[in-house]
């Protein structure tokens, strides 16, 4: 560069004027709005108001309308066909039919004793909220289906998660009414334990099952081998709303995982394919998680 020109430029750098000076004056700060997340109320939830225990007496004859037990939160109707009534299935496992669904000439009683437990009873059998139990009020000496419809609306918030969307019902036996049931009605239990399939209408916080009505014994009294059911919790929803699964999933065969045998730390890795770059190496994209890192737990 010709040194003319750097001499010019440098002299009229430095024969450039000054900025003037303008006044100022101070300016009183406005206050700052609070944002929504400060303005908003967190959601308290409704104390839940849980079932208490009773008994009561309906009759089934008068035609297919379901029947309100008096004082309890539970409604009977009659079966219309063996035929449409749903097989249990066991947890975990698909629905097979029932050898009862093609008894064609099995019918719902005329009339059912139907008993309700509290919450405490219910978590015991391992449920929730309220437990029935049906014997036949009508003699009959066989075990008859009939469609029952428990209210848990005043229970449906008491848990976040989606709870009333993921209220089943379990078929469990009877012996475990017991304060202290013996090692083989525990072993019954694990052996004979069912999911029944429901229909959970959320919005009106009612969920219906068919149920087996057991024959009484002698004295009236509920027969020993008679089942009980209780409402209870699942990892699927049982709603219309279809919120998701708490269900463990498969690991995929296109992550990568690994167990880190002295210090437990599970960690596990799901690639995210990423478009070519146009020149050198594209980036390496994927989730991350490690038990030791995330929570600094280990199992």
């Amino acid at each position: 560069m010709p040194d003319g020109l750097v001499k010019k430029a440098a002299a009229e750098a430095s024969s450039s004027t000054a900025e003037r000076s303008v006044d100022g004056r101070p300016i009183a700060p406005k206050p700052v709005p609070k944002g929504v997340e400060d303005l908003h109320k967190p959601t308290v939830r409704a104390a839940p108001r849980w079932p208490r225990a009773g008994s009561g007496r309906v009759g089934l004859s008068k035609g297919t309308a379901a029947v309100t037990v008096a004082g309890l939160p539970v409604s009977v109707a009659p079966v219309v066909s063996a035929a449409t009534k749903p097989a249990d299935k066991v947890e975990g496992e698909a629905a097979s039919p029932s050898p009862r669904a093609s008894a064609s000439s099995q019918r719902s009683p005329s009339s059912v004793q139907v008993e309700t437990f509290d919450n405490a009873v219910a978590r015991r059998l391992g449920g929730v909220g309220v437990a029935v139990r049906l014997t036949r009020g009508d003699g009959g000496a066989a075990t008859a289906p009939a469609k029952v419809t428990v209210d848990y609306s005043s229970f449906g918030n008491a848990y976040s998660g989606g709870f009333a969307s993921r209220l089943t019902v379990l078929k469990v036996p009877a012996c475990l009414l017991d304060a202290k049931p013996s090692q083989e009605c525990v072993e019954q239990a694990r052996a004979k334990t069912r999911t029944l399939p429901v229909v959970n209408d959320v919005a009106h916080g009612k969920l219906t099952a068919v149920m087996d009505a057991a024959a009484a014994s002698a004295g009236g009294a509920a027969s020993p081998d008679a089942s009980v059911y209780t409402l209870a919790g699942s990892a699927a929803s049982t709603g219309p709303d279809a919120g998701g699964s708490f269900a463990a999933t498969d690991l995929k065969p296109s992550g990568t995982w690994q167990v880190g045998i002295s210090g437990g730390d599970f960690s596990y890795t799901y690639p995210i394919p990423a478009v070519p770059a146009p020149g050198g190496a594209a980036p390496e994209l994927g989730l991350q998680y490690s038990s030791s890192s995330v929570d600094s737990l280990t199992s």
